[in-house]
């Protein structure tokens, strides 16, 4: 219908369009990396750029801190975020830099992915997923460091290199191998999702009789033997680190993990993890976040959702067999994944101990991308079989032509928009310098804190905190840790700050005042405005030093 040319034109047009906020994102990453502001990280952020510091040594053994206390299971985010991190001379910047850099490389590759799987299947499939990847990318925070947020763009290319190895094509096993236990590693809650898929996929793959059964005529394709060699080498590597650890320690982080799952009794309903699950999966949570907290408006957003989602799922079954009739092996595997992929991730949702925040299944939004991709693909390529009868005299390549200069041109004109502040980013106008109350609130006790013990000479101290201010004790003792302070924590940050005997001080962060009868000795402390939301964690701080003689 168009010629080569058109054709890669369009495809051209539309990788310039899904890399336009990445690329935007990079150069302000960049320029914040050049101008080197001061970000004094709190909270969770605080949490990764301490791990990041590990991995810098070589020493993170383990994944991100849960409330639960126990960790993700494994470091891979570290390590690859720790050589950008070190170029940049520690800069706190280069965080997000390094964020956008990983969410680039995933992009780029979930492109490669549905471009190859074009080469057996309808071509629209590939269009469709970068336009709906267009429109994912400037939905959720591409720079952000948060764990839950690099999950998304890494789980849409999983679910399609998935749907490639379904129909045989074994040389993507290392790249599930690697994908999927990025995944795993950087949030447990992927776990069931992941892993279920990884083995129906290569189970499809490698069984002749399913394969035939499902109505896929296509053969195993590439050398299974080497690709599942690498694998295994792959698959070693990336669980080094987490099995020495849980050899090395008493009790080790799988098995705090086992014992976590094995005695929970709590479970959510099936109707309300399935109500969840359909705010991500109809990706009218991401569309409409403001909807998305409490009251009226989160109860049509649910029911709205539920609706969608049964539409979603009833619609992936028609294309499956749609797909499969018609040979299109590729989409009626992407079909069958998402479907698949769907169940479980309903499952994972049940587990989930305590509310179902949104930052929980946030990632389960990339179901909801390949269900539609593959959905609108069916859609198109209906209307191109019914205008090849009825509109014969349209010039197709002449459109597609002039959307592919349209898109190139847009994308351009957007990314110059979006880049337009970069000389006042060099200038520092607009360089984030403790933009927040907590971010000031950890710049004046980390740096009281600091002055203390260089004034009592304490060498190593043991930090302590209080679960209400744990945001801002994270904060402190990253500052203590870009600081070359040794000091001494209880189980959250691995073998480099663990408690060793040789604290020869005990320093304890608290939100409300101590008696010096009791012990405390105030150090510092910082008064917070007034708290309209009434969060727990945000509030007045207060520094002490515990005399361990008085208890």
């Amino acid at each position: 219908m168009i010629n080569a040319r058109s054709e890669r034109l369009l495809w051209v047009a539309i990788v310039s369009v899904v890399l336009t906020p990445l690329i935007i994102s990079l150069g302000h990453g960049i320029t914040d990396v050049l101008r080197s502001p001061v970000i004094w990280h709190e909270s969770d952020n605080a949490g990764i750029e301490i791990n990041t510091i590990s991995a810098c040594r070589g020493h993170q053994l383990l994944g991100v801190g849960s409330r639960f206390e126990w960790n993700h299971p494994g470091p891979i985010y570290f390590y690859l975020m720790a050589p950008i991190y070190v170029l940049a001379g520690k800069n706190a910047s280069a965080l997000s830099l390094a964020a956008t850099i990983i969410a680039l490389v995933f992009v780029i590759a979930t492109l490669i992915a549905a471009r190859r799987g074009t080469e057996w299947s309808s071509g629209t499939l590939a269009y469709c997923v970068g336009i709906l990847l267009a429109v994912y990318l400037w939905t959720i925070p591409v720079d952000s460091i948060w764990n839950p947020h690099v999950l998304y763009v890494p789980f849409v290319l999983f679910l399609l290199l998935c749907g490639l190895l379904s129909i045989g094509r074994t040389w993507v096993l290392p790249g599930i191998v690697f994908v999927g236990s990025f995944l795993i590693q950087t949030h447990l809650g992927t776990a069931p999702c992941v892993m279920a898929l990884a083995m129906i996929s290569l189970t499809t793959c490698f069984s002749k009789g399913l394969r035939s059964r499902l109505g896929f005529t296509t053969i195993t394709q590439g050398s299974s033997k080497i690709w599942l060699f690498v694998s295994l080498i792959i698959l070693a590597l990336a669980w080094f680190p987490p099995i020495m650890e849980e050899l090395t320690h008493s009790p080790g982080n799988l098995t705090k993990l086992f014992h976590f799952f094995a005695r929970r009794q709590d479970h959510h309903r099936l109707l309300e993890a399935f109500t969840s699950f359909s705010i991500q999966f109809s990706w009218l949570g991401l569309l409409f976040p403001d909807h998305a907290g409490s009251g009226m408006s989160r109860r049509w957003l649910e029911v709205i959702s539920v609706v969608v989602a049964v539409f979603q799922l009833i619609s992936l079954i028609l294309v499956y067999r749609i797909n499969v009739s018609k040979g299109q092996y590729f989409n009626a595997s992407i079909a069958a994944i998402t479907g698949i992929g769907s169940l479980f991730a309903v499952l994972s949702i049940v587990t989930i101990k305590g509310p179902i925040y949104g930052y929980l299944v946030g990632w389960m939004s990339g179901l909801g991308l390949t269900a539609y991709a593959v959905i609108l693909s069916a859609v198109i390529d209906g209307l191109i079989r019914h205008a090849r009868v009825f509109r014969r005299d349209m010039d197709w390549q002449r459109i597609a032509t002039s959307a592919g200069i349209f898109l190139i041109l847009g994308s351009i004109a957007v990314t110059l928009w979006g880049l337009s502040d970069l000389p006042g980013r060099m200038v520092g106008e607009f360089a984030p310098r403790c933009s927040s109350a907590e971010e000031r609130r950890v710049k004046e006790l980390s740096e009281c804190l600091l002055s203390y013990l260089d004034a009592e000479k304490i060498s190593r101290p043991l930090i302590r905190w209080d679960h209400n201010r744990w945001p801002t004790a994270i904060g402190v003792i990253l500052q203590l840790a870009k600081s070359n302070k040794p000091f001494g924590q209880e189980g959250l940050f691995g073998d480099d700050y663990a408690v060793n005997g040789k604290q020869d001080a005990v320093i304890v962060i608290k939100g409300h005042v101590e008696t010096v009868k009791s012990g405390y000795k105030l150090i510092c402390s910082h008064a917070m405005p007034l708290n309209p939301k009434h969060d727990e964690f945000y509030g007045d701080t207060f520094i002490y030093r515990f005399d361990t003689t008085k208890k």
